[in-house]
């Protein structure tokens, strides 16, 4: 496994004469313009590109990246559905903030992520087949199978939507403003190198 890296802090080098320099350790972009940490969370400005560090494991990657258009609004807008959910998806898609971020991610995060989504597919697959054939065989063979076999396939289904949408997305958004962007889902260790954000807390 790969070691894990501060992309953002200084070594000391010894120089020619026996003293020591400060020898900053970078990678693409060298400096980390308009990402900083705001306790957990990651904060970019919407324009800011992330170093080429996975943001799961902390460690070096090859330039893989996952491109992720972001949406979100604040967790008050889910009362309208009281209203009615037309109501709240009108609301929903007027108001709704978004961003495009680019994750970089390792070989094996990247790997998690499509197993995942295969597992996802996979229960969705199986439950759409037992909820179509449990009732073709309680017919068959005059069980009363029928309602189990239903309430299986619509579980299994919705297991299966549930669990991708919630193993896929890697890093998900907190808050996004009409200029910023609040990641969660970010290892430790990456967000603790970042400077604090200087703009207040939100």
């Amino acid at each position: 496994m790969m070691s894990q890296v501060n992309p953002f802090e200084s070594h000391q080098l010894p120089s020619e004469s026996g003293g020591v320099v400060q020898a900053q350790v970078v990678y693409e972009p060298k400096v980390p313009v308009g990402i900083w940490k705001d306790r957990r969370l990651l904060v970019m400005h919407k324009h800011a590109t992330l170093p080429d560090i996975c943001v799961k494991s902390n460690t070096p990657c090859q330039g893989r990246r996952l491109k992720r258009n972001m949406y979100w609004h604040h967790p008050a807008l889910f009362l309208t559905v009281l209203l009615g959910v037309l109501v709240y998806a009108i609301l929903a898609v007027v108001i709704r903030k978004n961003a495009v971020v680019w994750v970089p991610l390792s070989e094996e995060w990247w790997a998690r992520r499509r197993r995942a989504i295969a597992i996802g597919w996979g229960l969705a697959l199986l439950g759409f087949v037992v909820a179509i054939g449990g009732p073709i065989l309680a017919a068959q063979t005059k069980t009363d199978w029928l309602g189990f076999g239903v309430l299986a396939g619509i579980g299994l289904m919705l297991t299966g939507m549930i669990y991708g949408a919630s193993q896929a997305p890697m890093v998900s958004p907190k808050r996004i403003d009409d200029e910023y962007v609040w990641l969660k889902g970010v290892h430790p260790a990456y967000v603790a190198a970042l400077p604090d954000y200087p703009y207040g807390r939100r």
